[in-house]
């Protein structure tokens, strides 16, 4: 990473530190354990989402045939700026992944291999939550992963929003190598429809695990 891109990124959390999720962007180590979750098939698609300065982007990339098979979401204007500087060849769209499934309709994305996520999720409502990954589940189905990284040894999502969606999580990382420390969860979808119907409820809008300090993901 260049020093232009930990400026940049240190300038947003400046600026809205609870939307960056951390002090600092994540480290190469932490990309490839992120990456190594990951299951590419023949002209399949994997999403990326809260890119950030585009580290893991850049570890995705090479586990691509071509560009085209990954697609890059950033809210943040000026990170999706730089992002497409970066990445010339990239889809970068600039977008809340809360829009994830009308972003896949506009990239003709009917399925999705794995979608890899560095969106700070303790620091979402569980509603938010909720939205974001009941739309990750229905791209992927029930054979891709979700795959996402937190500072903390519990699970960065809701046990609410896991246990509404049937969805099972694990750690399968541990990466000292990176500023924090940070652990690599993965997401899996284990039971039917028919469970969360069976689960409809009204989710509070209150932050999932209470009010975690701005370096937590």
């Amino acid at each position: 990473m260049t020093d232009s891109h930990l400026g940049a990124f240190l300038l947003q959390w400046i600026k809205s530190p609870q939307e960056m999720g951390s002090l600092v962007p994540s480290g190469g180590t932490l990309a490839n354990a992120m990456a190594r979750q990951v299951g590419m098939r023949e002209n399949g698609t994997i999403i990326e989402l809260g890119a950030g300065t585009g580290v893991i982007t850049s570890v995705l990339l090479k586990a691509v045939s071509r560009a085209d098979q990954l697609i890059v979401v950033e809210n943040n204007p000026n990170l999706a700026g730089l992002l497409r500087g970066t990445f010339p060849d990239a889809q970068i769209v600039e977008r809340d992944a809360a829009k994830l499934g009308v972003i896949a309709r506009e990239h003709n994305v009917g399925e999705a291999c794995d979608i890899v996520s560095g969106l700070p999720f303790l620091l979402l409502t569980r509603k938010k939550q909720y939205a974001i990954l009941k739309q990750a589940f229905a791209l992927i189905g029930s054979g891709g992963t979700f795959v996402q990284f937190t500072y903390g040894p519990k699970t960065p999502i809701s046990p609410k929003v896991l246990n509404r969606l049937g969805i099972t999580g694990r750690r399968v990382a541990f990466v000292w190598r990176n500023m924090p420390p940070a652990f690599v969860w993965r997401f899996e979808k284990r039971r039917t429809a028919a469970f969360e119907a069976s689960h409809e409820g009204v989710l509070s809008d209150s932050p999932a695990h209470g009010a975690p300090s701005p370096s937590s993901a």
